[in-house]
């Protein structure tokens, strides 16, 4: 009974490790802990580094991009170091931002093992301005 439950934890486990590279490959994940390891996508590890760096100019990169998740994360990162003062917005990231914080389109997020699609809306919606 016990290697089958372990035999089904090491596929759960490849799987999400697997549906996490490739959404990174197609454009990103959004989230903290992906997978039933709980690990970080390489978007989080590379913003969480930013903004412990304060890398304005990389996360305003981001912000402007063409890729939806990275949006995200910028809006996220933004909103954190304005919040602890870190950080003054200029009037275009902060429309940029407003803009994504309304935005109903949709990005790949996960939560835990859960990957799902989420409105930028709902994905922002714990980050108040």
């Amino acid at each position: 009974m016990i290697l089958i439950l372990l035999f089904f934890a090491g596929i759960g486990f490849s799987v999400s490790a697997q549906e996490t590279e490739e959404n990174e490959d197609i454009g990103g994940v959004y989230g903290t802990h992906c997978g039933i390891a709980g690990q970080q996508p390489q978007f989080r590890v590379k913003i969480e580094e930013w903004i412990s760096q304060e890398k304005v100019a990389e996360i305003n990169e981001w912000l402007n991009s063409e890729n939806k998740v990275k949006n995200v994360y910028a809006a996220e990162a933004f909103i954190r170091l304005h919040n602890s003062k870190k950080v003054t917005l200029n009037s275009r990231q902060l429309a940029k931002i407003r803009e994504l914080k309304s935005s109903s389109e949709e990005i790949f997020s996960c939560s835990g093992c859960i990957h799902s699609l989420k409105t930028m809306k709902e994905a922002l919606q714990e980050f108040n301005l």
